[in-house]
């Protein structure tokens, strides 16, 4: 959590991903205002998993992160997940 959230706040990363770690361990660097990344684009959270014996993809955002967001709030979740997903699509080629 802290190496990535120094990462992201050099602007060294896009993005964070969490392996075998408590979330509460991998979330706290992230979230803090001292530690986490710098940016005016909201937080949020894409679970994406890869479906066995299939092409598809299925991404679940924002399990924890965001409670009860409003509009406005939903509007940039989804796009966070839109661009995961299409630099996801674009390494892959």
């Amino acid at each position: 959590g802290e190496i990535g959230a120094a990462l992201a706040r050099a602007n060294e990363v896009h993005m964070v991903m969490k392996g075998h770690i408590h979330t509460d361990n991998f979330m706290r660097p992230l979230i803090s205002r001292r530690t986490g990344p710098r940016s005016r684009r909201r937080l949020s959270h894409v679970f994406h998993m890869s479906v066995p014996g299939s092409d598809r993809v299925l991404m679940i955002t924002d399990g924890a992160v965001n409670v009860a967001p409003d509009i406005k709030a939903r509007i940039s979740i989804i796009q966070n997940a839109v661009e995961r997903q299409k630099r996801s699509i674009l390494r892959c080629r």
